[in-house]
């Protein structure tokens, strides 16, 4: 009998994923899209102190979108209470997807934190952009447009981390002058 066992692996580490062919047959981190080919939280273009610094603002902002969404059910109108249920909802999600830890005794959390580690920056924008916009057409009060204006720009944070680092001086002066002259 063999006495080794296998190493046991990290739950918490990302999982590697094959880029998703598209229509031409080319993987969508191959064409260029989401910033280059890694715009996930492995991405090496982001430097890891913006990482923990979007996540602390993201669970702040979570928290405070979940009580503008409190204080959004506070009225007569059956449409903001329902908005502000939908803005409260998408608090909670935001504040599972960045924070997982402070819903870490609710088990049906801990799929979703692992399902969130998996998404790249511009698909987090997209969701997070996507939450925050029904609650403000339905109601379009205060606290409403507060709560989902923060839960919105955590959105377009990540959209833009997604874009990647800024090309040097020369890159840009040589891309810009052999543009203009095709």
């Amino acid at each position: 009998m063999d006495s080794r066992k296998a190493p046991l692996s990290n739950p918490f580490a990302p999982v590697p994923t094959a880029p998703a062919p598209s229509s031409t047959g080319v993987g969508v981190a191959d064409s260029g899209a989401g910033g280059g080919t890694g715009s996930g939280p492995d991405d090496p273009e982001v430097t890891w102190w913006c990482r923990i610094l979007i996540r602390i603002i993201a669970s702040i902002v979570g928290a405070v979108a979940f009580a503008l969404g409190v204080m959004a059910c506070i009225t007569v109108t059956p449409l903001c209470i329902v908005a502000g249920i939908l803005q409260m909802i998408s608090a909670f999600i935001l504040l599972v997807f960045e924070a997982p830890f402070c819903c870490q005794f609710i088990e049906i959390t801990k799929p979703i934190a692992l399902f969130a580690e998996r998404r790249s920056f511009l698909q987090k924008a997209f969701i997070y952009g996507g939450m925050a916009i029904p609650p403000v057409f339905m109601c379009f009060g205060p606290s409403t447009i507060v709560g989902s204006g923060l839960i919105f720009a955590i959105g377009v944070v990540y959209g833009l981390m997604s874009l990647g680092r800024k090309a040097d001086r020369v890159t840009m002066l040589a891309r810009a002058s052999g543009s203009c002259m095709a």
